[in-house]
């Protein structure tokens, strides 16, 4: 049974997807509209019925491949469809042309033909389309133009509607914006006669009486029409009548405007302008117009109320009042005068422009990115639409990112650095306990396995001298942010210079300060110290034999903070030579027994610690100049 219902759904189906069939087929036919197919492997076409009626052949006789199809386009016509294939092919934007065909028998058509490329991973694999035979409408179209003297670019180009009678009042034309008007269809419309079915009842009488007069030149007048539903609209009628040679009324033309739908029109293009007003004064930040009205005179045509957010006591009207003055009342004569550049050559290349702008506003500056996008209007002037953003919170968020990426760029790499020190450091030192304690192991000799036993306390005590190193720099390292407190530089330098006072006196150096007085920094206090402690003390332990020392400190305010520089006429080195050494872990430049190596390292970091970096000029026996910025 189950069977039996299944078969009988089956047969259900096939007879409605017939119906639609049989249904489609009536369609086309009805309107004269038939559709095709072009296989793009095989170069197959398929046609429908209705197509090969408008071709004017059998489909039980012909089967059309692509070139049978395109040999029924006139010869004329024939390289137009030709181009719009191609194009279409080659850019995959669907097209649709007027041409005409010629069927077998020598029969001309009027078709319009529309087609659309489909396309599977970037290959055409078919066209496929309509076609629609115009012949009736084309020789409907003649006939009109012969008998009322018109042109068919004017009909089709006019946006008001267009009403045509004959010599005796009927109706023989209306145009589509006069259909949509009133809302009858032009078949419901030609072949009417007074009164048509757009005179109100009420107005039979004055409206005929208005048409049987002659028009005057440039003279319209106002009427009452009715819409298909009913509804009465107000409408501005220019009549025009053209008689024959022997004063026969041949044609009478009107074009007809929908007054009511005008007044709608201004009405809605009213409330669109003002919710564009609220949208753009509702964006978060502000929407301009610029017009350019000739060299270097650009006025501001539009400002959205978005620029009070930046500079509160400015309104939008005070800009474009001033239309002539407008951009200097906004960006100063100075930012004017730029701004005016770049307009210009944004001008000239009909090229967008990017700009930051400064504003002066109470309480500081405000950083605006301005974009804007110019266009060429029919008159020949350069109107630019674009938008303004305040960016100084931004700015200033990108620059906190910014330091954050540094900082933590600095962080990781003294992490490396400290990782890669561990690693050779103290597997060198676990590489010679184990090489002590193996030949302890194997050794016979009481006098071996102490002498190795000495080694290998010497061996532990440079073990625990390093994890102590490794620790200093472990404690700079983890701490990324270490607390700043103001520091008054001038007395700090003298602190450390008196811890040093028994030595300077010793080597009678003289010392030079240039600091000025009450000069604070924002430093971790002890890091401040040890730098100013080893840079001091790398001062005294490489000084030159030759020369009593001489030590310089200066110390001075910089743009970015303060500057800290420790010059000295010692020993120097080449510092281009060992630029990447110098502050190296472990690294030594004059085989000084005392140097551990650690002091120029452990700087480095405090001060890179504390945002700041340090620097050094040197040349052998030409002394050294180590430079500190501290921000």
């Amino acid at each position: 049974m189950s069977g039996d219902k299944n078969v009988f759904y089956q047969k259900s189906a096939d007879a409605n997807l017939q119906r639609l069939a049989n249904l489609l087929s009536e369609t086309q036919s009805l309107i004269g509209v038939g559709a095709w197919e072009l296989d793009a492997s095989s170069g197959n076409v398929l046609w429908t019925d209705e197509v090969y009626h408008l071709h004017g052949v059998d489909p039980e006789d012909f089967n059309p491949n692509l070139g049978d199809a395109l040999s029924f386009y006139h010869p004329v016509d024939r390289p137009v469809i030709e181009d719009a294939v191609k194009k279409a092919v080659e850019s995959g934007i669907p097209y649709t042309v007027t041409c005409r065909i010629v069927r077998p028998g020598g029969q001309l058509r009027h078709v319009k033909t529309s087609g659309k490329v489909e396309s599977v991973n970037g290959k055409m694999v078919r066209i496929y389309g309509l076609i629609q035979d115009i012949t009736d409408l084309k020789i409907a179209e003649k006939s009109l133009l012969e008998s009322g003297g018109l042109t068919a670019s004017l009909i089709e180009a006019m946006q008001e509607g267009v009403s045509i009678l004959n010599g005796q009042y009927i109706q023989v034309s209306a145009n589509p914006a006069f259909c949509k008007m009133t809302g009858f269809s032009e078949q419901e419309l030609v072949g009417q006669i007074p009164p048509y079915p757009y005179w109100p009842e009420e107005y039979y009488d004055y409206i005929f009486d208005r048409f049987k007069q002659d028009p005057e030149p440039g003279k319209a007048f106002k009427l009452v029409f009715k819409k298909k539903n009913g509804e009465r609209f107000k409408v501005m009628v220019s009549p025009s009548k053209v008689y024959s040679k022997q004063g026969d009324l041949l044609t009478y033309f009107a074009t007809i405007r929908d007054v009511d739908e005008e007044i709608r029109t201004r009405q809605q293009l009213d409330d669109t302008l003002y919710q564009l007003k609220k949208t753009t004064n509702s964006v978060p930040g502000v929407i301009f117009q610029l017009l350019r009205v000739g060299p270097r005179e650009i006025f501001v045509s539009y400002l959205s109320e978005g620029i009070q957010a930046i500079m509160p006591h400015l309104k939008p009207e005070m800009i474009t009042a001033n239309q002539s003055e407008g951009l200097e009342l906004l960006l100063g004569p100075e930012q004017t005068e730029r701004m005016l550049d770049l307009l210009e050559d944004s001008a000239n290349y009909l090229e967008p422009f990017n700009q930051s702008i400064t504003f002066d506003v109470a309480g500081g500056k405000k950083l605006v990115q301005v974009e804007a996008k110019p266009e060429r209007l029919s008159n020949g002037q350069i109107t630019w639409f674009g938008y303004a953003q305040d960016i100084t919170e931004l700015q200033r968020q990108n620059l906190i990112l910014e330091n954050l990426v540094k900082m933590t760029t600095q962080q990781n790499n003294r992490l490396l650095n400290f990782a890669q020190i561990v690693s050779h450091n103290i597997r060198s030192h676990t590489s010679n306990i184990m090489g002590l304690l193996e030949i302890i192991r194997e050794s016979s000799s009481e006098q071996e396995v102490n002498r190795m036993l000495e080694m290998l306390g010497e061996t532990g005590k440079k073990l625990d001298e390093t994890l102590h190193n490794l620790n200093e720099v472990l404690t700079i390292t983890r701490n990324a942010n270490p607390i700043k407190e103001p520091v008054n530089v001038g007395e700090e330098i003298q602190i450390v210079l008196a811890s040093f006072s028994g030595t300077l006196d010793t080597l009678n150096a003289q010392i030079i300060l240039n600091v000025p007085d009450q000069l604070t920094i924002r430093v971790v206090p002890a890091y401040l110290s040890n730098i100013l402690t080893n840079l001091i003390s790398n001062s005294i332990k490489y000084r030159s034999p030759e020369r009593k020392l001489e030590l310089r400190i200066d110390v001075a305010k910089t743009s970015k903070g303060v500057q800290l520089r420790v010059v000295d006429n010692g020993l120097g080195l080449d510092a281009a030579k060992y630029r990447d050494q110098l502050f190296g872990m472990y690294r030594t430049f004059h085989g000084n027994e005392d140097a551990r190596g650690l002091g120029l390292f452990l700087m480095k970091n405090q001060v890179e610690a504390m945002g700041g970096t340090i620097d050094l000029e040197s040349e052998p026996d030409k002394g050294a100049a180590f430079i500190v910025n501290f921000v």
